[in-house]
């Protein structure tokens, strides 16, 4: 016998008692009573223009054979796992039968369900001792014996010690444990549920063997006397050839309609593109090879008319009260039984039923996929079975879509009421932009992540499980075509729930996902117990378009969810997968906006300007900042929640692109601005109609338009009128003297449930006929995006040819509404993806130096030229470090001057030992390091004081006296004079403080002046006469009570040695008014920069009598630091 519906080891076949397709009567006496046997559905699909969503028929078949279809509510499923998890399961279900009118066949009003447990009363312990879980967290995983030896497994009469053994399934399928008796007979004890654990009490010297539903052996255990634990996992993958057989029937009243040759089956269920085989094949990695062993049968004469196979049941997808049935299992039952005799049936894993001839209306034509439990050719078993009406059958996608439903997958969709509306999924929708074979229509891309690991066919290994608390960077290969290297997916569960995670995936354009709707990082949200689409794209524009941007997660954009406390960012992109990181501890989260509806932005070369929404929650406060001077923030340069970031870009001076980054609160934006030779094609629409066709009603409007005051709209007199197809095409656009192109046009839309939008590419010249050459959708619109937007399309494919543009309506014959309202297009002779990223920054960290000692409160600094946002990283906390201090010695390098950033550093916070720090300019690493700090077991130590003489510093006969300074919590060098103590002049009325210095401290070294300001543009620190500005805008949460927000610390770093020694005045100002002045004495060492010298110091009886305090001189700071 061949293997069953999933191959001879594969963990769904089952083999019990069942009869054949007859679909049960209705009992005489309809009472009460439970019914035992085995769950299936089937699932019907019409997504057409008329929006059907999906039916789905459970079905229980009894061990008799009698079959029952079961009316039965998700929320009595979804204790046991949901649908998808009983699929194939035996279970029991009580209710009563429905009274049905005239129609012979009976269904089941299910009032309850569980799973069918059948435990024999001779068994050594009883079920009921079997449900408490173990704790004893000593247990040993027994090692497996091997099936091919059960035979000679025993259990020793009389037993050894007593015992236990855990036996925990993480599979996502039941399995049955089994006592090995003393005469090795199986005595079944328990059946395990997917994800279910109990404790089996035994005897040391005791055999217990597992099997799946069909009771074939997986392993075998003895137990030990030592308690012990068996792990199950996990999902067997469904794998090896799947052999198909495709019964051609054609009904009584139409035995002259061939809807195609046997041929066209053949070729389809074949090993070469695009057939089944050949698509199943890539689809599965490799774990389903081919489909060999399929075959055509038939053409078959049906004994009855068409008539005879449709009910007068309404199908649950009526519309109008307008559609009804066919009867799935009278053609079914005719079909097989017509190809009986040529057909084995136990040679095939599953079967399409083929029709020559459409139902005629009301009936309708719904292809259909599922299984069912049969008995054929002496066999009982399940089955795979599709039926394809002839409408669908010339669409490679759709038998896929089917075959899929036969191997126990369900739709995918977006988070809406649509069941179609996805294009990421071959168990999605029949996305329009599919590529159309000639011969097999619209072929179908690949299936999701979550589907493929549902069948097995990701490799633990390869799949990355996020635990709480914890952040990863992972690289996510694309899920087509992928290479040897990185995770396939990542899935991050939602609390401790085992039905309800995220999921991560990679889609790039290759092989079947070539008509994915774009190159991004897809998630989903998945709860394994819905009824349908258990796994829905994560879009959070909410526009009802689940193929759009607002789905699409590429470089520089985050999701988070702050209610589940995850967050995933995408951090880089290359050729064949992209680089994310995986956050699940909200304390770390890179940013708290939730995302941007738009990732880039591209540009002609002339002067121009846009916005970006920001969404945000109302506490989350966010800066924006840009990574060039040729783009310029104008507004929104900081905020706090929902809000918008406006910005300019300068003319481009260059003859090729270029790009830059918007940095918007840890989110990654890019600008990109064509060259000044790269326009083959703009318009900004205030010329007229400018060589543009259209049909009716398309024309131009002044009532909305993103720039001037004329744009495009396909509903110039209110809302578009229903079931119209028509077109606004473009001026010819040459690309034959291009190797690249890219189209971008500026859109806002609404268009009403069912209705869309979609450009497309025809390619010249046309034909005798009228038609185009070549004529190609690109994108397709639907739901609503109130606010001008910008679109990108690469129009590489077609350089070589000249083209129009076209932008099409479709709309149904329901609702309408506003439209579509189209502006400034224009088509450069770059495709963007490929310029090359912006340079690395210039940029240098200069403190701490790597491996220095640090304690106390001290600075780290250095310089970065252009740069949008410096962040420094301190064991693993990113903080942002101010950034625009005068840096003259920068000039050469970056062409000005104010480059420099520091960050005010309270070292004692992190604690003593080594620590890395690292520098991050516009997101980009630009140097690590670690110190090691050393503390007074404090983080901030006070009422202390100490003046220390330092023998032979910094040459020998030379003495250097330093004092503790509480507000440095460190040392300083001093001239032996007692600082003069006291506070600030403050002026009143400003909000702001000066803390560091205070009124007449000793300074020496390197150093900072640091405090906090509310709603300043400008801090300037007047030094001795001169004025210097500092960096403003550091984080500081302790001014949020008296601010409003947090982003108000200043610091400025101060070498006090290029002071000179002797007091000094020093004023602090916001905006040009005195805030705060205050004096200083400063000691030097002689030089500006005292290089070359050493020295370890211990000072006796600090901080405390009978302590010591080491000091090292630290010459990158110019001072002494505390260190172990």
């Amino acid at each position: 016998m061949r293997g069953l519906l999933l191959g001879s080891a594969k963990s769904w076949a089952v083999l019990f008692l069942l009869g054949a397709w007859a679909l049960s009567a209705q009992p005489a006496a309809a009472q009460p009573q439970p019914l035992t046997g085995w769950f299936t559905f089937i699932v019907a699909d019409s997504p057409s223009d008329a929006g059907f969503a999906a039916e789905i028929t459970y079905v229980l078949t009894e061990d008799s054979g009698e079959r029952h279809e079961l009316l039965i509510a998700i929320d009595l499923m979804q204790p046991l796992g949901g649908p998808v998890a009983l699929n194939r399961q035996r279970v029991t279900v009580a209710g009563e039968w429905e009274p049905d009118g005239t129609d012979a066949s009976a269904r089941f009003r299910v009032s309850s369900i569980e799973l069918a447990v059948s435990l024999d009363e001779t068994s050594l312990f009883s079920h009921q001792r079997l449900t408490a879980v173990l704790s004893n967290t000593d247990a040993v995983e027994l090692e497996p014996l091997a099936c091919s030896v059960e035979d000679t497994l025993v259990s020793e009469e009389g037993g050894g010690q007593h015992t236990t053994i855990v036996f925990d399934n993480q599979t996502s399928e039941p399995r049955y444990v089994y006592w090995s008796d003393f005469a090795g007979q199986r005595v079944l004890h328990a059946t395990l549920r997917p994800g279910e654990s109990y404790t089996q009490e035994t005897y040391a010297g005791h055999v217990w063997v597992v099997t799946d539903e069909e009771s074939r052996c997986l392993s075998a255990y003895e137990a030990v006397a030592a308690p012990g634990k068996v792990t199950l996992c996990c999902r067997e993958p469904l794998s090896g050839s799947q052999a198909w057989v495709t019964i051609l029937c054609r009904f009584a009243d139409a035995r002259h309609v061939t809807p195609q040759p046997v041929s066209f089956y053949e070729k389809l269920m074949g090993s070469s593109y695009p057939s089944l085989g050949h698509y199943w094949n890539e689809v599965s990695d490799g774990n389903i090879p081919d489909l060999a062993g399929s075959v055509v049968v038939g053409w078959y004469n049906l004994p009855h008319p068409r008539s005879y196979y449709a009910t007068s049941r309404p199908a649950p997808i009526v519309r109008d009260g307008g559609l009804y049935d066919y009867d799935l299992e009278k053609t079914a039952a005719d079909c097989t039984a017509a190809a009986d005799t040529d057909v084995f049936f136990p040679d095939f894993d599953g079967f399409t039923i083929v029709f020559n001839q459409d139902f005629a209306p009301p009936i309708g034509n719904l292809a259909r996929g599922g299984s069912h439990f049969l008995t054929l050719d002496g066999q009982r078993r399940f089955w795979g079975v599709t039926w394809m009406p002839p409408e669908y059958q010339p669409q490679q996608h759709v038998w896929a879509h089917e075959m899929g439903h036969a191997l126990g997958l369900q739709h995918s969709s977006g988070p809406y009421d649509e069941t179609y509306d996805s294009y990421w999924d071959v168990m999605g929708g029949w996305s329009p932009a599919l590529f159309s074979d000639p011969e097999y229509g619209n072929v179908a891309v690949h299936t999701i992540a979550y589907h493929k690991d549902f069948l097995g066919w990701i490799p633990a290994d390869r799949k990355y499980v996020a635990p709480p608390d914890t952040t990863r960077t992972i690289t996510l290969e694309r899920l087509a075509q992928p290479g040897t290297e990185g995770y396939l997916m990542a899935e991050i569960p939602i609390g401790d729930s085992a039905t309800d995670f995220y999921t991560v995936e990679a889609r790039l354009f290759a092989g079947y996902d070539e008509e994915i709707p774009d190159e991004a990082v897809v998630i989903h949200k998945v709860d394994t117990t819905l009824a349908d689409r258990l796994a829905q794209v994560v879009d959070v524009d909410n526009n009802g378009d689940p193929n759009d941007e607002g789905a699409m997660w590429t470089v520089g954009e985050i999701f988070t969810d702050w209610k589940n406390s995850l967050q995933v960012s995408v951090d880089a992109a290359w050729s064949t997968s992209y680089r994310v990181t995986i956050n699940t501890d909200p304390a770390t989260f890179s940013t708290c906006i939730d995302f941007l509806p738009v990732s880039s932005h591209i540009f002609g070369p002339g002067e121009d300007s846009a916005s970006v929404q920001v969404e945000a929650t109302s506490e989350c406060d966010w800066s924006a900042r840009s990574s060039t001077n040729w783009i310029r923030v104008t507004s929104g340069a900081s905020s706090r929640g929902q809000g918008r970031v406006s910005y300019t870009v300068t003319r481009n001076p260059r003859s090729t692109a270029r790009t830059g980054t918007l940095t918007i609160g840890g989110w990654t934006f890019r600008v990109t601005q064509a060259g000044a030779n790269e326009v083959l094609f703009e318009d900004d629409m205030e010329s007229g109609v400018n060589g543009w066709l259209r049909s009716s009603p398309w024309a131009q409007t002044m009532v909305s338009a993103r720039s001037g005051i004329r744009a495009w709209t396909d509903s110039p007199g209110g809302h578009y009128q229903n079931d119209q197809i028509t077109g606004l095409w473009s001026p010819v656009i040459d690309l034959t003297e291009v190797e690249s192109a890219a189209l971008t046009f500026r859109h806002r839309y609404d268009f009403a449930s069912g209705d869309q939008g979609s450009v497309w590419v025809l390619a010249l010249p046309q034909q005798e006929d009228g038609s185009w050459r070549t004529e190609e959708q690109l994108r397709t619109f639907t739901g609503t995006n109130p606010t001008w937007q910008q679109t990108s399309i690469d129009l590489t494919p077609f350089v070589g040819e000249s083209v129009r543009l076209a932008f099409y309506l479709w709309s149904d014959a329901a609702q309408t509404a506003d439209g579509w309202y189209i502006d400034d297009v224009a088509v450069f002779s770059s495709d963007f993806d490929t310029l090359p990223p912006p340079p690395p920054p210039q940029a240098r960290l200069e403190n701490p130096s790597p491996g220095s000692s640090q304690s106390g409160i001290g600075i780290i600094s250095g310089w970065a030229c252009e740069a949008g946002e410096v962040i420094i990283e301190l064991a693993g906390t990113p903080v942002p470090a101010a950034y625009g201090t005068p840096r003259g010695d920068t000039q050469g390098v970056c062409g000005d001057s104010n480059n420099g950033f520091s960050l005010l550093v309270n070292w004692n916070n992190l604690g003593p030992g080594a620590h890395p720090v690292r520098a991050l300019v516009d997101g980009l690493e630009v140097a690590r390091t670690t110190v090691r700090v050393t503390t007074l077991g404090v983080e901030f130590l006070r009422d202390v004081s100490g003046t220390f003489p330092l023998a032979d510093f910094p040459h020998p006969g030379e003495t250097t006296v330093v004092r503790w300074n509480e507000a440095q919590q460190n040392f300083v060098i001093t001239d032996g004079q007692p600082d003069k103590g006291g506070g600030h002049n403050r002026v009143a009325g400003l909000q702001a403080v000066l803390e560091n210095p205070s009124l007449g401290s000793s300074q020496s070294g390197i150093g900072i002046i640091s405090g906090w300001a509310c709603e300043a543009q400008e801090i300037v620190i007047e030094l001795a006469g001169t004025p210097v500005p500092a960096a403003y805008g550091t984080p500081r949460g302790d001014t949020r009570g008296v601010c409003g927000d947090s982003n108000n610390g200043f610091v400025l770093l101060v070498n006090w040695n290029n002071l000179g020694p002797g007091e000094h005045a020093i004023r602090a100002l916001a905006d040009g008014l005195e805030f705060a002045r205050t004096t200083v004495r400063v000691t030097t060492l002689g030089v500006e920069f005292l290089e070359r010298v050493s020295g370890t110091f211990p000072l006796v009886d600090f901080p405390h009598p009978g302590e010591t305090t080491t000091l090292r001189w630290e010459e990158a700071l110019q001072n002494f630091v505390i260190i172990p």
